[in-house]
């Protein structure tokens, strides 16, 4: 009976340390996995995507200021794709 009691101990000493590992796997994925969803917010909705925006629609307003014909096809793309962008934002995240 002694031998069983300890044999239960041990393996309970054993699930414990591998508890605890993954425990600290589980916390280092979700701080980085938070990390990933601020940097991607960041690059389709924040300063840095503001900032990208701004100019390419300064830039194509200049060309078409000055007569340059710029590819309409390309242009209506980068349109859709901000629309989806900007549909696509949690209203609670803004």
């Amino acid at each position: 009976m002694e031998q069983n009691a300890n044999q239960v101990l041990r393996m309970l000493g054993r699930f414990d340390k591998a508890w605890g590992a993954y425990v600290t796997y589980v916390k280092y994925l979700g701080n980085n996995f938070d990390l990933v969803q601020q940097r991607i917010k960041s690059i389709t909705s924040g300063k840095i995507f503001a900032a990208l925006e701004k100019t390419v629609l300064e830039t194509r307003e200049a060309a078409l200021a000055r007569g340059v014909d710029a590819d309409r096809q390309a242009a209506d793309e980068i349109d859709a794709l901000i629309a989806e962008l900007e549909a696509d934002e949690d209203p609670d995240e803004a």
